[in-house]
């Protein structure tokens, strides 16, 4: 939550809104628990024009665990199947 704070997300996501209406300003973020895996939730973190050219947000030129914090923190404690075979 820090990094996100810091690094300036809160110009445009208001951490704490479910929706737009709490911020006029805000863009809400979705439910990326449904739409992303941790991975690919920082790899669009890395570099978001790559799967959304016409976007706005900008990359942030962080360390890849940098990406990786943010996902987790985004994600929370998210239940995954295992993906392990014996």
């Amino acid at each position: 939550k820090a990094m996100f704070e810091r690094i300036g997300c809160t110009a445009c996501h208001d951490s704490q809104a479910k929706d737009a209406a709490a911020l006029a300003t805000s863009v809400p973020l979705p439910d990326l628990a449904a739409k992303y895996t941790a991975t690919s939730l920082a790899a669009f973190l890395k570099d978001p024009l790559k799967s959304r050219p016409s976007g706005r947000m900008p990359a942030f030129g962080l360390k890849d665990e940098a990406y990786r914090d943010l996902a987790h923190h985004f994600l929370g404690d998210v239940e995954l199947p295992p993906n392990v075979r014996y």
